[in-house]
């Protein structure tokens, strides 16, 4: 039974791969795909700040979530109808675009990640995944990655849920079990779902995340860069 098992299962590895703020940095375009909504079709709302926005998004807020505050409304139909205009705004905006940064050190590390025959995926938030594939394209890294898991469109839960459901989703289209498995996160939202799935966890500092956060989930770096010490 075991044996064949095995011999259903992909028997390389698969780095599943938090995007936002793990391999790119996009504090700033996110925080101004709000304001540029808000601006665009409520201009005479109060203007959230920036050091107020980063706090929220460091506590695990979620676009709808921040846009209810920000409109002050729990009317769904106006939460979606901002972040669809949001979204419009980050997929075909070029100020946006220009806003997201490739993080340090990305290339060379996926180069050698891909050397090391490793499945590599992506796993976001986002619920558009033509975001995701027009920054790939942008960075010129789209060819290293296998896959991307966002999340599905009306899964309003929270983070932790989410990416739950996203690498449950992954090792069920993989067929990989749990110990060939590593998550690479930036928040500890990232890494408490699959440390409670018995996967490694790798935890990288970001703008949003503190180390004393991540290391009580798995190893610790302090950029991309790690990855090619640990992996």
């Amino acid at each position: 039974m075991n044996d064949k098992r095995r011999f259903e299962t992909n028997s390389r590895k698969l780095i599943l791969m938090d995007f936002d703020d793990t391999i790119t940095d996009n504090s700033e375009a996110d925080y101004y795909s709000f304001i540029k909504t808000k601006n665009k079709i409520k201009p005479e709302l109060k203007e959230m700040s920036i050091e107020e926005f980063k706090k929220l998004r460091k506590s695990g807020w979620l676009a709808h979530e921040i846009i209810k505050k920000m409109i002050n409304s729990d009317n769904n139909e106006m939460i979606e109808h901002f972040n669809n205009i949001r979204q419009e705004i980050l997929l075909m905006d070029k100020e946006m675009q220009d806003k997201v940064r490739l993080n340090e050190g990305v290339p060379e590390t996926l180069e050698y990640l891909k050397s090391k025959d490793l499945i590599l995926a992506i796993t976001t938030c986002k619920s558009n995944r033509k975001i995701v594939e027009k920054l790939l394209k942008k960075f010129g890294i789209s060819h290293y990655f296998d896959n991307i898991f966002c999340r599905e469109r009306n899964n309003f839960k929270d983070i932790v849920e989410i990416k739950r459901d996203i690498y449950i989703k992954a090792l069920n289209y993989y067929k990989v079990m749990k110990e060939d498995v590593v998550v690479v996160g930036n928040l500890s939202e990232d890494l408490i779902p699959a440390r409670e799935m018995g996967i490694k966890c790798i935890g990288v500092i970001s703008n949003y995340s503190k180390e004393e956060d991540l290391e009580r989930y798995g190893e610790v770096i302090s950029d991309i860069k790690g990855l090619k010490v640990i992996l």
